[in-house]
């Protein structure tokens, strides 16, 4: 398979640098990597490195010079962009005391002779850093303002959602793109106009009923219409259409590629072309990108003619970035879709093209330099290496919009700021911006009040590494042989197609199993692997020939995936394989990072302090609270609430209730809520009681409603809704679940999104009405009812990923609750601010549990605290790992509430959870589920315990492998957290002992006995092998869910079995294990009977690494506690060397 390696770049790297000592004084176009690091510290206008190819070879010192010149250059460039971008990332690298090697590839470079007769190799063009991936999109943010890219895309800075409605030329132009996307699908395979207008109508239909509440900001047009976007997306269908049938689809001489990622990482580009037509004949003409613009308030001017017109550079990147993987004949077209016309100019007409006098017939530096200027200063300043975290070059840097210390030759930026559409001006933090007073926040970086500023760095810098992981995954992928890959676990090569039912592929590998971290419902990228015509190569990802999907089945031996498009058929004569790389968390959007900077631009516009450093004592009183600054008002729970609030909670949870009740604006209330103690439940009677309340008061502002649940998932989400359905079924008609339907929702949750309730069910909007008017008017009945619903909703439901939802746009919230609290990372938690009123003058209400699963993150590395984050109340050990609530509840413990009465797990294993977990104070709620064995449930099912060791099993069994040859793991198959260990011995044990208690039940009552039975492994890989031995055992063990600890959080069942998996002789329980919060969500979701499979000695071995310490300690305290419940008979331990062996009895 052919692949770029090390080696072979490194090979072009030596032969380039041999090539440039021939040539002594003669720039040379090289275009290869190297690793460089600084021989000496950078001078302002010269930085000395020590080259290395990338496998290590010397290739001895080489310069870099400003403005491009070398010794004996005559015409140097002047401004060029090259010498301050690597000045500032070297020295912020400095800084920062990081070592490794910097990547740079290499352009142009020259050896020049010194004046004192030595040769020495010049750096002149070069992109820094290529593996960090840059979509076109912000190559041409970053063109048009890089200031803007600073604040927008560094600090992450968004919109201030209580203010701005949601806009609809937004949602108008991803209409319009899905519609021309489907016409065109369409006319290709049918080349039939009229079914292709229909497929245009079913594209902008679906995207403005997904997004449907976007028309909640609308009005009707000034003749008493429906607005204007929402009608110009569906009448453009005719010119698009006559645009469709002039065009080369219908003959079938070009292939049509739709938004499909492509990415090169010789360039550090990446991008989603709306169109890409390839000539099935590589003679035939060149390939074709086309970039279609449906907003055109930011457009490039030609100054002698004065045309505009926009997207110029972006479809230049894209034609460099296809030129750069070995395309030759590559061309470019631009379509605007303005009103109901469609104007298509071709690249080489362009106004960018024109007023820079670019010539496209031949290779000229002046592109290049347009496109790495771009870049590489977007690189340099989105990495944080332009400024690092100086508070004083931050703010230096905010004094000019072209950032001119790394910006370079201004010509080769836009010449004037879409400041129209700038985030930054909205929020006064750009200096050209004022409030309605007059005020600024210019200074933001500077006067911010240290403690303030510190809780800002220390969260965005781990952030950025998330970032920085993601985007260099496409490089990884590209560069990393597929063996060491697959080793990781990210990569399945050698995959033969089966078969493809529309969307769905199936691929097999039948010589050799799956083993994978891929999971169900990954994204993932499909690459053939053969040799492309065009490109004379394998294709590597991302190289066009992808196609993007997400794996639905993933089996022992083969997987099916939804794809985005249908993935190319081997040619007559190739070997027709493929290879499936995971690509979950590539160019997620940063609403993390938003949070963030929410936070720090909110809290201090919410002061009335203008021109100076502010003092952290006149920031919102919430905002000291959550930075540890203030202790929080003290908890009443002594509150009077009617006895229609607290019917059916027990004290704890009336208690919490009543602190909730206490709460004055500005407050916080923590509430703990272990395993099982009906914390959807407290948030259910919270919602009834805040929305009585707020009924009857007559101050209340009709913005500012009465309570906002947000949840760290959506599953959990929907159980709020599910349990207010169930316990508090009046307030549904004030009730909103924010989203749209998805296909994991219950019918109760969708019918409490807008759309349902505004009458556009799921299934109507998957069937567009039969002409523009009727689907017109549609939309905006429908909108007007949703309006209406929305003006009357007093409770809302969503994530935080999705707390700037449109739904919510312009409202605040009175109490905001976060469910879930303890799951999610500080900087998500923080999006619960932003649905505050103005000053965080409301109540915050966070729910959650430190000792379960902590949030879930990429990087768990965080530089050491320094003193100012020590009086936050961050310690070392900390990190995106630690969540608010755990911070704040070490902060304050006497401002958090804790219920201590669980109402899921019986009487002995509650006191495991109870002793190992929470200090011996969580019991059971009643008698009821204190009594609680197997025997009750199968009663309620109408069956008796069957014989077999489940089903003659006290509450607690434990299977010993300790002494078991057979039951050592496989080691760790992948270079990651999840090792993708695996137990054969355990997998078989789970799989006999249920099967065994399957059969000794009748039959029709197998699916109801299997949706109660769960099995837990904290490896994925383990977890793929169980499904396939349950499945082998009985076939009705098929539907048994099978899950990781962490995807099992939440949920519940009668039977619980976990298999532990690590059994070695060197007492290796790895990382996932290491993390001790696993072990109790693990053991914490049985009912009835919890059934434990492991090896004690291997996990109560004296620990490897410190980190360990907590969870062998926590081991020890299991199995000891077990010991302890089997003494009483509560507990049954068996060593496992002779149950369920070929030839031994059981």
């Amino acid at each position: 398979m052919a692949q770029t390696t090390a080696s072979t770049v490194s090979a072009r790297a030596s032969r380039a640098w041999q090539q440039l000592r021939a040539s002594i004084g003669q720039p040379q176009w090289l275009d290869v990597p190297i690793l460089v690091e600084p021989i000496s510290e950078p001078q302002p206008r010269k930085i000395v490195l020590r080259a290395k190819t990338e496998d290590g070879e010397d290739l001895g010192p080489c310069a870099v010079y400003a403005d491009e010149w070398y010794p004996g250059c005559t015409t140097p460039n002047p401004f060029s962009h090259y010498f301050p971008v690597l000045w500032h990332v070297l020295d912020a690298r400095l800084r920062r005391k990081e070592h490794d090697p910097l990547r740079l590839q290499v352009l142009k470079a020259v050896c020049a002779q010194t004046s004192s007769g030595r040769e020495q190799v010049v750096l002149l063009k070069f992109i820094v850093a290529p593996e960090y991936t840059v979509t076109g999109r912000f190559v041409e943010d970053l063109y048009n303002c890089p200031l803007k890219v600073l604040f927008e895309r560094f600090l992450g800075l968004a919109r201030d959602s209580r203010e701005q409605p949601p806009r609809l030329g937004e949602v108008r132009g991803r209409a319009v793109h899905t519609g021309y996307r489907r016409a065109l699908v369409e006319y290709a395979a049918t080349q039939d106009l009229d079914r292709a207008a229909q497929a245009y109508r079913a594209g902008v239909w679906s995207e403005w009923t997904r997004t449907l509440q976007a028309l909640l900001a609308t009005s009707v047009s000034q003749d008493g219409g429906a607005p204007k976007d929402l009608v110009e997306s569906f009448t453009a269908a005719g010119s698009i259409l006559a645009q469709i049938a002039e065009g080369d689809v219908a003959s079938g001489a070009v292939e049509l590629y739709l938004e499909r990622l492509f990415y090169s990482a010789t360039r550090g580009l990446s991008g989603r072309a709306d169109r890409i037509e390839v000539p099935r004949d590589a003679s035939a003409g060149p390939l074709c990108i086309a970039e279609v613009k449906t907003q055109s308030s930011i457009r490039e001017q030609d100054p002698v003619t004065g045309e505009s017109f926009p997207g110029g550079l972006q479809a230049l990147a894209y034609r460099e970035l296809l030129q750069s993987l070995g395309f030759t004949d590559v061309d470019a077209v631009v379509e605007l879709v303005d009103g109901q016309s469609i104007v298509t100019k071709p690249l080489r007409e362009h106004p960018i093209v024109r007023r820079l006098r670019l010539d496209l017939s031949k290779p000229d530096e002046r592109v290049i330099d347009l496109i790495v200027q771009a870049r590489n200063v977007y690189y340099c300043v989105t990495s944080g290496l332009f400024t690092g975290y100086d508070r004083y070059r931050l703010d230096n840097a905010t004094r000019h919009w072209r950032l001119p210390d790394v910006s370079g030759q201004f010509d080769l930026l836009n010449d004037r700021p879409p400041c129209r559409s700038c985030v930054a001006r909205q929020r006064q933090v750009c200096p050209s911006s004022r409030d309605r007073e007059g005020r600024t926040l210019e200074g933001l970086f500077r006067y911010a009040p240290p403690p303030l500023f510190s809780y800002w760095v220390w969260f965005h810098r781990q952030l950025k590494a998330e970032e920085r992981a993601e985007r260099e995954l496409l490089f990884h992928l590209v560069h990393t042989p597929p063996d060491a890959l697959e080793r990781e676990g990210v990569t399945l090569a050698d995959l033969r197609l089966q078969r493809q039912d529309g969307r769905f592929a199936t691929f097999v590998r039948p010589e050799r199993r799956l083993d994978t971290r891929i999971r169900e419902d990954d994204l993932v990228l499909v690459t053939p692997q053969w040799p492309d015509g065009l490109l004379g190569r394998i294709p590597r990802p991302g190289e066009l020939f992808s196609v993007q999907g997400r794996v639905v089945d993933l089996q022992e031996y083969d997987l099916v995936v939804e794809l985005d498009d249908r993935v190319p058929l081997a040619p007559p004569g190739q070997e027709p394989t493929y290879r499936i790389d995971q690509l979950t968390g590539f160019d997620m959007r940063a609403w993390q990072l938003e949070g963030l900077a929410d936070f720090l631009v909110s809290a201090m516009a919410a002061t009335p302090v203008r021109g100076r450093m502010l003092r952290w004592s006149e920031l919102p009183p919430l905002a000291q609270t959550i930075l540890g600054l203030r202790e929080p008002a003290s908890i009443q729970t002594d509150t009077p609430l009617p006895v229609w609030a607290t019917s059916g909670l027990n004290a704890s949870q009336r208690d919490a209730l009543a602190a909730v009740a206490a709460l004055a604006p500005g407050d916080l209330l923590l509430v703990q809520g272990p395993p099982g103690t009906g914390k959807t439940a407290l948030i259910a009677a919270m919602v009834r009681f805040l929305v009585a309340r707020a009924l009857f008061d007559p101050a209340r502002l009709p913005e500012r409603r009465p309570v906002l649940v947000l949840t760290n998932t959506h599953r959990a989400a929907n159980e709020v809704v599910l349990k207010i359905v169930e316990k508090a079924p009046e307030v549904l008609p004030f009730l909103v679940r924010v989203g749209n339907e998805r296909e994991d929702m219950e019918d109760a949750v969708t019918a409490q999104t807008l759309p349902t309730r505004s009458g556009l069910p799921p299934e109507r909007r998957r069937q567009p009405p039969d002409s523009d008017d009727e689907a017109i008017a549609m939309l905006l009945a429908t909108s007007r009812r949703a309006q209406v619903i929305r003006e009357h909703a007093a409770v809302f439901v969503a994530t935080l990923g999705s707390a700037d939802a449109p739904e919510l746009r312009g409202l605040t919230f009175e109490t905001v609750i976060v469910d879930e609290a303890g799951q999610a990372t500080e900087p998500a938690f923080l999006q619960a601010l932003r649905r505050l009123p103005f000053g965080y003058r409301g109540r915050l209400v966070l729910v959650g549990d430190e000792n379960q699963l902590p949030p879930v993150v990429t990087t768990v590395t965080a530089p050491e605290p320094w003193p100012d984050l020590e009086r936050l109340g961050i310690r070392p050990g900390d990190s995106l790992r630690t969540s608010a609530f755990e911070r704040l509840h070490r902060r304050y413990p006497s401002a958090c509430v804790r219920l201590t009465e669980q109402y899921r797990m019986n009487r002995p294993i509650c006191e495991l959870v109870s002793h190992v977990f929470y200090e011996d104070t969580l019991r059971p709620a009643n008698e009821r589920v204190a009594e609680r064995r197997l025997a009750h449930w199968l009663a309620e099912l109408g069956a008796a315990p069957p014989a077999g060791l489940l089903g003659q099993s006290p509450p607690v069994l434990y299977l010993d492998t300790s002494d078991d040859p057979l039951a050592r793991d496989s080691g760790a198959l992948f270079q990651a957290d999840d090792e993708g260990r695996t137990n054969e011995r355990e997998a078989e044990l789970v799989a006999q002992l249920l099967s065994e208690f399957l059969r000794g039940l009748p039959e029709r009552l197998h699916q109801k006995v299997v949706e109660q039975i769960g099995v837990i492994s904290p490896y994925r890989r383990q977890n793929t092998l169980l499904r396939q031995r349950l499945t082998r055992a009985h076939p009705s063990l098929a539907a048994l869910r099978v899950d990781t600890v962490d995807r099992f959080q939440g949920g519940e069942r009668e039977v619980i079995v976990v298999s532990l998996v690590n059994s070695n002789r060197e007492g290796v329980i790895g990382s996932l294990h290491a993390e001790w919060r696993r072990l109790n969500v693990a053991l914490s979701r049985a009912r009835s009977l919890l059934v434990l499979i492991g090896d004690r000695r291997t996990f109560t071995a004296p620990e490897h690494t410190v980190e360990e310490a907590e969870a062998r300690e926590r081991f020890r305290r299991v199995f000891a506690r077990i010991d302890e419940l089997a003494r009483r008979g509560e507990a049954r331990i068996i060593p496992t060397r002779q149950l369920f062996v070929p030839g031994a009895g059981s």
